[in-house]
């Protein structure tokens, strides 16, 4: 996140998930989403500084370790979480939160949760889900969802290939960017 007030100051949240977004209606029919809970954030000064990064089970990314992060890994991991953040905005939160993998197989990694009590139970199967299936199946999602027009799913796929990408390189750390891809068409 970009800091307006001290430019070369940059912060890291570390911790985007559902609880620490808040919504409100600022006007009749016009709400707004504000990033709380900031305990877990970080500022540094240059790409030198080492970032400790808490661990969110499903929010965060797949590269996560216990160890320190180099400010460009943290940042791309808060955008790998903004990303499952809002995948579950889109279709995890009013849903029975668990979605069946399009290959249908009839096993426990066919399902996806976004109950964290599930992952601590399942081990391995969410971070199986992110190297290859979670970002397949959000795009397959967007695609048959009927509520999209073209233009709104080719801009929420690219969305999701931005950062919900398995590897850590690849994601895009433009903020303005990424929500310019998720702003509804005027």
């Amino acid at each position: 996140m970009y800091n307006k007030l001290i430019p070369w100051l940059e912060i890291i949240h570390g911790d985007v998930k559902p609880q620490n977004v808040l919504v409100f209606e600022d006007s009749p029919g016009i709400y707004i989403a504000k990033v709380a809970d900031f305990g877990f954030s970080t500022h540094f000064y240059g790409e030198q500084n080492l970032i400790s990064m808490p661990k969110s089970v499903p929010w965060s990314a797949p590269e996560h370790h216990h160890r320190y992060f180099c400010p460009q890994d943290a940042k791309a991991m808060d955008v790998y979480s903004f990303g499952m953040l809002c995948l579950w905005l889109l279709f995890g939160a009013e849903s029975s939160e668990t979605m069946t993998y399009p290959s249908g197989a009839a096993n426990d990694a066919a399902s996806f949760s976004f109950e964290a009590r599930d992952w601590f139970q399942k081990g391995d199967l969410l971070l199986s889900w992110k190297r290859d299936r979670l970002l397949e199946w959000a795009i397959q999602q967007v695609s048959e969802d009927k509520h999209f027009t073209t233009e709104m799913v080719d801009k929420v796929t690219q969305f999701f290939r931005s950062s919900l990408c398995f590897d850590s390189q690849t994601r895009v750390l433009d903020w303005h960017y990424l929500l310019r891809l998720l702003a509804l068409p005027q």
